[in-house]
C-alpha cells in the first residue's frame, strides 16, 4: 500500500485509534483542499519541505518581483496546481531536478510529479497562461566578424523571459578570449551572449526583465565584430512563451 501523502497511520493494538484516523483524515483534507502562499518578497528561491507539499494543493507565487526565481518541489508523487500573481512582473520557474516549467504572471498550471528526481510534468495550463515556443540555430565552426547567425520573423506573439531562462547556448570549441554576441529585437540590442575566456555556456547580460515580440517582430543573432580564434560549433536554443 502506497503512503505518498504521508499520512499518519493506526498501529496494529493501538489505543485510541480515533485520534491517529482523525489525524489521517485531517491531512488528506489539506492536501485536497489547501493554499500555501508562497511569498517571493525575499527575493530567493522557495524550495518546498515534503510537509509542505504534501499538506496541500495549491501553491500560489505572490510578490515575484525578481528575475529568475525559483519554486523547487520534491521528489514526491503527487499532482497539485501552481498559481502565479496577476500583479507578478516576473516570470516563475518551476523546478524539479533538471526539468523545469515556466509561468507568466496571471496564470496558473496543473502539474504533476511521479517521486522521481527529475520527474515534473504539466497536465494543463489556464487560459492565459503561455506555451512554449521555442528558437534554436547552429554555428558550423568558427562564425564570421559581425556575421548574422539568426535572422526570425515571429508568426505569432511570444515572450522571451528575463535573463533567458530556460535557454541553452553552448559552444562545442571554447573560446580563446572573452567573446559577446548581440541578441537584438527589431534591430536594438536587447541581450548580451557572453562566452568567457576558456568558457563553453554563454552567460547572458544586460535582459533583466521579460521582453515581448509581436507578430512580425525580428529577433537577430550577430557575432561579434571582431572573430575569436578557437570559438566554434555554437548551439544557440532561446527558449520563449507563447
Amino acid at each position: 500500500m502506497s503512503n505518498n501523502l504521508g499520512l499518519d497511520q493506526v498501529a496494529e493494538n493501538q489505543a485510541a485509534k480515533e485520534v491517529t484516523i482523525n489525524t489521517a483524515t485531517g491531512q488528506l483534507d489539506a492536501a485536497l483542499t489547501e493554499l500555501l502562499s508562497c511569498d517571493y518578497t525575499a527575493g530567493a528561491d522557495i524550495t518546498l519541505t515534503s510537509t509542505q507539499y504534501r499538506r496541500s494543493v495549491r501553491f500560489d507565487a505572490v510578490n515575484l518581483t525578481a528575475s529568475g526565481k525559483k519554486l523547487i518541489l520534491p521528489a514526491i508523487k503527487k499532482m497539485a496546481v501552481v498559481t502565479s500573481a496577476a500583479a507578478n512582473t516576473q516570470t516563475l520557474i518551476i523546478e524539479k531536478g533538471s526539468t523545469q516549467l515556466l509561468l507568466l504572471p496571471g496564470a496558473a498550471v496543473i502539474l504533476h510529479t511521479d517521486g522521481t528526481t527529475d520527474g515534473l510534468v504539466s497536465l494543463g495550463t489556464s487560459s492565459s497562461a503561455k506555451k512554449p515556443y521555442d528558437v534554436a540555430t547552429y554555428c558550423n565552426g568558427v562564425p564570421d566578424a559581425s556575421e548574422v547567425l539568426l535572422r526570425f520573423n515571429y508568426p505569432r506573439a511570444v515572450t522571451l523571459p528575463a535573463n533567458l531562462v530556460g535557454s541553452r547556448i553552448t559552444a562545442a570549441v571554447a573560446a580563446t578570449a572573452t567573446t559577446d554576441f548581440v541578441l537584438s529585437k527589431n534591430g536594438g540590442s536587447i541581450a548580451t551572449l557572453r562566452f568567457a575566456a576558456s568558457g563553453t555556456v554563454a552567460t547572458i547580460v544586460g535582459m533583466g526583465s521579460d521582453v515581448s515580440f509581436a507578430v512580425n517582430d525580428q529577433l537577430m543573432i550577430s557575432a561579434p565584430g571582431t572573430q575569436d580564434a578557437t570559438l566554434a560549433d555554437i548551439a544557440f536554443t532561446l527558449a520563449g512563451v507563447q
